[in-house]
């Protein structure tokens, strides 16, 4: 009876979620329809590439011009099926477009505004190139001042009365998030006798790694990936023609004895994820309704953790949380960090998974979505420590966490990123990091936490109610807290300025593989915009369409919530395009080609409606990934022996 009134629970809730999501994101999306309205009455057949390359070369012409994004895609690991090949699609001629200089000074909203001072941990120099011009600086300081409300309001206002006086606004580039994905170029090393990697081959400056300590960053180039490389997607074969059945969660499978890994697997979910003890009965966010992953790949013999972090707090605190769910004890979230954000310092407490986490004895990081950044800042952490935290101590005494102190390298041998928006999104931009989506959100998770219906992992801003606190007491209290326009949130990460914050932060470790796999379920239509692929996950279909219509041409393909763009990897870090059968390399980005009709929630099975990706194709996948990793492990044993 009581495992009954559970499953109804967790669907009643599950219905809930989906039924308030798209009634929240139909209200935003209304309320800012006009975006999506900008660029309509053009009917220009100018491709993105060209618009680019022609604002480039008049903004920068001794600028390389930029090449198209890339979708090329692996064969289908199923040796079953064979991939069927695309026809070459001829190359259509290119429509030259002469890009005359706008006669009035465009308007850069607010909410994408960088400050000219750098945030307090990080010191880099900014390109000439990327400054506006002081005329852009005054409409700035000037739509700073204004509230959100009016922000959106004036902006709403102007492009009403651009589409009034039928004023076109040719597609751009929006400076400021994309001048360093376009000014970087994907790397291609030599492969000494192994398969190439079928790239442009163009030379960047060497650059150091970045310091907290020394501003020796330089500006890197990268092209965008290539426009027509389409070929059949290794993972996405034929849609299935049998309806997807939903399954219970499994009873847990044990870890193997003796695993073919030396090198544990370590997921790492993202925001709004639930895993483990704070998730719903037969909850299954690790493979959703077709497989649990876990088991699965426990069952194939890998040693598999399936980490349990916070669902909505900052990237700062879920690696926190990280670090102590494999290590064990309380969580710490640092004396400086918790006195600055207002919040109490010290979480739950975990047992710990691998209590002899040390260096010497790494493991391997796989991050869906917000998980990747959470990976990359826990191992800033263990690299370097934070700074803040240790001149805090060094100024008041007390205790120091262990992660805070740095100085632990060589334990994580790999960093691998499925649809993680290192550059952020639009869609945290737009509309989750608005004050009405937070207010609406925090109200849920405070009342949740209230109740003790579910866990969002954010008491630690006090929405539990205290032993022999009053009703009163308890609602002023939550009233008056700072997580209300708190920069210390996962939708503050999320965004393309928090994102950024987060890269200048850290950097590639020369001793870590890095791999990133990205989806696109969009597709362009006439008018140049994209919107979402029929059989796309229902809640993300007016974020991919909301996403597809943005200004900046370059991150309009995404899979409803990330943009091609900024999953391939973080703005300023090196990188090279790579194949299943590429040469590994250390201390790079090695993208993989993009998975053509993928969905952000595809990659983790979480659709329970869709029927184009089998629970076959899902497990494949993730053991392609589990292949990867062993020749990892294969080749420093080689290296070491």
């Amino acid at each position: 009876m009581k495992e009954t009134k559970h499953q109804h629970t967790f669907s009643i809730r599950k219905s809930a979620y989906g039924a308030a999501s798209v009634m929240v994101a139909s209200c935003i999306f209304v309320i800012g329809g006009g975006v999506a309205e900008a660029n309509d009455s053009t009917t220009q057949t100018t491709t993105p590439l060209e618009v680019a390359q022609t604002s480039q070369q008049e903004t920068h012409t001794h600028q390389t011009p930029v090449t198209s994004l890339h979708t090329a895609t692996p064969e289908h690991v199923d040796d079953s099926k064979e991939a069927t090949p695309l026809p070459e699609k001829a190359e259509s001629p290119k429509t030259e477009v002469t890009v005359q200089p706008s006669s009035h000074t465009q308007e850069v909203p607010a909410l994408h505004k960088k400050t000219q001072q750098q945030p307090a941990y990080k010191d880099k120099t900014v390109p000439e190139s990327t400054i506006a011009s002081k005329s852009v600086e005054s409409n700035k300081a000037t739509e700073n001042e204004m509230s959100p409300v009016e922000h959106h309001a004036s902006n709403v206002e102007k492009r009403e009365d651009r589409l009034e006086t039928n004023e076109t606004t040719p597609p751009s580039v929006d400076r400021e998030f994309s001048h360093k994905i376009i000014n970087n170029t994907h790397v291609n090393p030599k492969t000494d006798g192994q398969t190439n990697v079928n790239v442009d081959t163009k030379t960047i400056d060497t650059v150091s790694p970045k310091d907290d300590r020394i501003d020796t960053a330089q500006p890197k180039q990268v092209d965008v990936p290539k426009e027509n490389t389409t070929a059949q997607n290794k993972f996405t074969s034929q849609a299935s023609d049998k309806k997807p059945t939903v399954k219970a969660a499994p009873e847990a499978v044990q870890n193997p004895e003796n695993p073919k890994n030396k090198d544990p697997f370590v997921f790492v979910h993202g925001f709004t994820g639930f895993v483990g003890e704070v998730a719903a009965k037969g909850e299954n966010h690790w493979g959703g309704t077709k497989a649990n992953l876990r088991n699965h790949l426990r069952k194939a013999g890998y040693e598999t953790y399936e980490a349990s972090v916070s669902a909505l707090a900052s990237n700062h605190e879920r690696a926190v949380e990280l670090y102590y769910y494999l290590k064990g004890g309380r969580v710490d979230y640092g004396a400086a960090h918790s006195e600055k954000y207002g919040h109490e310092r010290y979480g739950k407490t975990y047992e710990g998974v691998l209590k002899d986490w040390k260096p010497g004895h790494p493991v391997h990081f796989i991050g869906h979505s917000m998980g990747g950044q959470t990976i990359r800042l826990l191992e800033h952490y263990l690299r370097f420590g934070d700074k803040a935290e240790i001149a805090y101590q060094q100024q008041h005494g007390g205790i120091i966490s262990e992660l805070f102190k740095g100085g632990q390298d060589n334990m994580v041998t790999s960093i691998t990123t499925i649809a993680t928006p290192h550059n952020g999104t639009h869609a945290s931009d737009d509309i989750g990091n608005t004050p009405t989506i937070r207010n609406i959100l925090y109200s849920f998770a405070q009342m949740s936490s209230h109740l003790g219906t579910i866990d969002f992992g954010m008491d630690h801003w006090g929405f539990k109610r205290k032993d022999g606190e009053s009703l009163t007491d308890y609602n002023k209290r939550i009233a008056e807290s700072k997580i209300w326009d708190s920069e210390d949130t996962g939708l503050y990460d999320l965004t393309r300025e928090g994102a950024e914050k987060i890269n200048q932060k850290t950097e590639l470790n020369p001793n870590i593989y890095y791999k990133t796999y990205t989806g696109v379920a969009t597709h362009e239509t006439q008018l140049g915009k994209h919107i979402a692929d029929l059989g796309m996950e229902f809640t993300k279909i007016l974020t991919g369409n909301y996403i597809g219509s943005v200004d900046d041409i370059l991150w309009r393909p995404n899979d409803g919530l990330v943009s091609e763009i900024s999953s391939q990897h973080p703005s300023d870090e090196k990188n090279i395009s790579v194949d299943e059968n590429s040469e590994l390399h250390k201390g790079t980005w090695q993208v993989m080609p993009t998975m053509k009709g993928w969905d952000h929630s595809d990659f983790i099975g979480n659709d329970a409606l869709d029927t184009k990706h089998s629970a076959i194709e899902l497990t494949n996948f993730y053991h392609s990934i589990s292949d990867y990793l062993m020749r990892i492990e294969k080749a420093e044993s080689t290296k070491n022996a």
